[in-house]
This record gives structure tokens, sequence and C-alpha cells, in this order.
């Protein structure tokens, strides 16, 4: 955290003060003046100006937001393959093992199990292609005033929960999401009943998700 340095109107005296004591009356460390003031609110100061087409004035206003305005702060993906460690692992067993006997027997015009062996291959890996896509349409979006969870590719849907209206927010890990550095997320509202409005499997660094949350709940 940056701290501000604001000078006392009275006696010239030098002060530090956070930036959540913006606009604040705060008193002057010097013991020989002791009088208070405002921190008020630093002001930009026009420079110049200049001319500016259509699409880039759009531009420019997207990309210079209010303070009011929302900001995302942190964006993440379920792991594909960590959240589903030993089903990944008979996936590509699977398709190694296709492939191998598709070399293996094609070549022999035994035509029967090298067609079984390009079958099995087939199913593994679009179970992998499919893993991989359900997660990347999984979109885990924390904001500075609210968490949102969007899932699906062609029918989407969102959640949402406020900041302000957070009642539970948990993470939970088995020995081995720990190893593999991963959680499940729940976040709650008080208006919510029964299962948690969003929960999220298999969250890499679920504590790093969490922790821009608590610290918005204000």
């Amino acid at each position: 955290m940056q701290a501000l340095t604001y000078r006392c109107p009275h006696c010239k005296t030098t002060t530090d003060v956070t930036p959540d004591r913006v606009d604040a009356t705060v008193i002057c460390p010097n013991p020989e003046c002791g009088k208070p003031f405002v921190c008020e609110t630093p002001l930009g100061k026009l420079v110049g100006s200049r001319p500016v087409a259509r699409d880039a004035a759009a531009d420019l206003h997207a990309s210079a937001p209010t303070a009011g305005a929302e900001a995302e702060v942190l964006v993440t993906h379920p792991a594909p393959f960590r959240a589903r460690p030993f089903a990944t692992l008979v996936a590509v067993l699977a398709l190694a093992a296709g492939a191998y006997g598709v070399l293996r027997w094609y070549p022999r015009a035994e035509h029967a199990y090298a067609y079984a062996s390009a079958a099995l291959a087939l199913l593994a890996l679009l179970w992998l292609v499919g893993r991989a896509l359900a997660t990347r349409f999984t979109r885990l979006t924390v904001t500075n005033k609210r968490t949102l969870l969007r899932r699906g590719v062609l029918q989407k849907t969102t959640r949402e929960v406020r900041h302000a209206d957070v009642h539970l927010l948990k993470v939970d890990q088995s020995f081995l999401d720990r190893l593999l550095k991963i959680g499940r997320v729940s976040v709650s509202s008080a208006a919510g009943q029964g299962e948690p409005e969003i929960v999220v499997r298999g969250v890499p660094h679920p504590e790093d998700v969490v922790a821009p949350i608590r610290s918005l709940q204000t």
C-alpha cells in the first residue's frame, strides 16, 4: 500500500496518510501546531487537448474508468486435468494404448484389432478435449464489486454474488488437492438457501482467489 504525503496548511509540516483517509480530517503531527486540516482528494491538472476520432474516443472512454466503475481484479478457470487426475491418467494410457494398437495391428492387416484400437484412442482423445473445453468455458471472475461464475459454450449460465452480500466464503481441499495446488471455492450470500450460489471445483491456487474477495468485503 502506498502512503500519500500532505502538507499542513498552518505550519507546512508534512505527514503521511493512507489512501482510505483521503477527504478525512487529520491532526497536524507537529506538537507546536496540532491543528486539524482536511486531506483533500488529489486533482488531475489539464495540460492540453487534441482532436480524436469517434472510435478512438470510445476506446479512451473504456480505458479510463471512473473510480466508481467496475473493474476486474482476478480471472481464473478450473484446472482441466488436475481436478480429475486418475481419470486423466486412464485417458492418457488409453490414448497411448490405442495408438500403439493401430500401429501394431493395421500393418498386419488385422483390421478388427486395429479398428478397436482406433476407437479406444478416439474415445480417450474426445474425453481429453471435452474436459479441456469444459473448463476453458468455465470462467470465475472477481471484480471490485462482485464475484461471477460463467459456464457454457452455446448455452451460457451466469451466477454472481456481490462482495457486500457474501455470507460464506469457503475453500475445501483434500490431501491430494493440496499436493496438486487446487481446491473447491464456494461463495454464498446471506440470502442463499441450501447450496452456495457459486461453487467451482479444481480452482488453481484457491487461496489466491478468495483473498481479494475477503479484502473487498466492506
